[in-house]
């Protein structure tokens, strides 16, 4: 981002530059460019459960992507992310498995880790 950028807000974790729906902090999380146009990330469901897909650059330090479930949108239950395919790239997968309801919510957080303090 230009220094014009950055004083405007654009660069912001929150904003959304490209209007893409994404987050610039998601955007960075998933390794693709604020300012361009990304599609959103995979998911789907059978009736086995739900789950989302999406890539991501290995080892980014300053990120914790947290995957959860729900039945209601109120109660959100941590889910493990499995790496899928690994390489500097890794293809990540989260899984909810379907309730007795079969009334089932996925989502993934991207939180930024707070820079490290001391020498």
């Amino acid at each position: 981002f230009t220094t014009v950028q950055v004083a405007a807000g654009v660069a912001a974790d929150g904003a959304d530059p490209d209007d893409d729906g994404l987050a610039n902090l998601t955007d960075y999380a998933v390794g693709s460019d604020p300012l361009t146009f990304s599609p959103s990330l995979g998911g789907g469901r059978d009736a086995t459960g739900v789950w989302v897909t999406f890539d991501r650059p290995k080892d980014l330090p300053d990120v914790e992507y947290v995957a959860e479930t729900s039945a209601d949108l109120a109660n959100w239950t941590a889910v493990p992310l499995t790496v899928t395919t690994d390489g500097p790239v890794q293809k990540v997968r989260a899984f909810a498995a379907a309730g007795p309801t079969n009334r089932r919510f996925i989502q993934v957080r991207f939180v930024r880790k707070p820079a490290p303090v001391g020498p």
